[in-house]
């Protein structure tokens, strides 16, 4: 009975893994979410160009890459240094993001 086993049951399992290798290799996707490309065009599809509503005076600081929107008034109000270390911690994100090689955000347009 255990030869019977052996000699029938090892060649099902070897089709089974040829199956399910073969199953695999074709459901892969060349074109999968999460891709770099897949990530940069939906950042582009759903970058926005307005600048927020405010309910205070908006200001603005630029950096190099970003634009922080903030206010000094109203409901939503901050502070500047607040809002200076908003810039800070943003620029320094992009500078190593950009060293490890990730994937940018889109740039802002003005």
């Amino acid at each position: 009975m255990k030869n019977l086993i052996k000699k029938y049951c090892r060649p099902i399992y070897f089709i089974l893994t040829i199956l399910i290798l073969i199953q695999t290799l074709n459901a892969q996707d060349t074109n999968t979410c999460g891709t770099p490309a897949n990530i940069i065009q939906s950042q582009l599809n759903n970058l926005t160009k307005t600048i927020p509503t405010l309910s205070g005076t908006a200001s603005q600081i630029e950096t190099q890459h970003f634009i922080i929107y903030y206010t000094l008034s109203g409901s939503d109000s901050t502070t500047l240094a607040w809002a200076d270390s908003i810039a800070i911690y943003a620029e320094t994100s992009w500078v190593r993001t950009e060293r490890l090689g990730w994937v940018l955000p889109p740039p802002t347009s003005t």
